[in-house]
């Protein structure tokens, strides 16, 4: 009984993990990416130490607004969408976007209520 519960507990981890893959590849469905594109999202680095942002998989299209002490997006966490300022050491290099769109790569939230941002790309400057 144990080992049934056990791969129960597993296969809904799963499907619940495909869901959230679903949900975030969702969001970049009607961007049509090109494989390029997708590329990219490989090599996107933020100013901190450390690994790579990620990928594709993890990071969200997101609205932007540019202020005179930096960028700010809504708060995924509220409903009311307060904007929340990016860090500057989640700033990514090297500072093109061949995407086009802002985009985010989300920690947990933090216990203020605003997400930690681990790597976020502005919108492609025209």
């Amino acid at each position: 009984m144990r080992m049934f519960i056990a791969s129960a507990a597993l296969a809904l981890s799963i499907v619940g993990a495909g869901a959230k893959w679903e949900n975030v590849a969702q969001e970049w469905d009607k961007y049509r990416l090109t494989e390029p594109q997708k590329q990219w999202f490989k090599s996107v680095r933020p100013k901190r130490p450390g690994p790579a942002c990620c990928d594709v998989a993890d990071g969200h299209p997101t609205q932007q607004d540019r202020r005179e002490d930096g960028y700010y997006i809504p708060n995924p966490y509220h409903t009311d969408w307060d904007w929340v300022r990016v860090p500057d050491d989640a700033m990514t290099t090297p500072g093109s976007n061949p995407v086009g769109v802002a985009t985010v790569w989300y920690g947990t939230e933090q216990a203020d209520g605003t997400p930690f941002i681990r790597c976020f790309v502005p919108e492609a400057e025209t």
